[in-house]
């Protein structure tokens, strides 16, 4: 059974945070610092639980399934090739407008005090 659904994290990911841990806390208790050992548990839980939601995090933003998964990729190249298609007109419209301002340097302006 798989930790990640849970977790967030696969059971190799979790198996890495514990084997540092241990080692730490086997070098620390070697080290006579038994008073910091429970702190390092208490960091050890805190980093776990950071990691734990930045993963979940992560995985709900993309779907696990397959299907979903092609369906989110297409929708998001969808969403980009329409903003793509948004900044060509914008810059036809500011292209337009540049070559209004600059053909006619002496029209008349609007709100010239008369």
């Amino acid at each position: 059974m798989s930790t990640k659904p849970r977790l967030g994290l696969d059971g190799f990911d979790l198996f890495i945070h514990l084997a540092v841990t241990a080692c730490i806390f086997g070098a620390m208790a070697a080290a006579g610092a038994e008073e910091e050992l429970f702190g390092l548990l208490a960091i050890s839980l805190i980093v776990l639980a950071i990691r734990r939601r930045v993963a979940l995090g992560r995985s709900a933003r993309e779907p696990a399934e397959p299907d979903a998964r092609l369906e989110y990729l297409e929708q998001r190249v969808a969403d980009l090739e329409a903003g793509q298609d948004r900044m060509m007109e914008l810059e036809e419209r500011l292209d337009f407008a540049e070559r209004l301002l600059a053909r006619s340097p002496e029209a008349p302006r609007l709100g010239n005090g008369t």
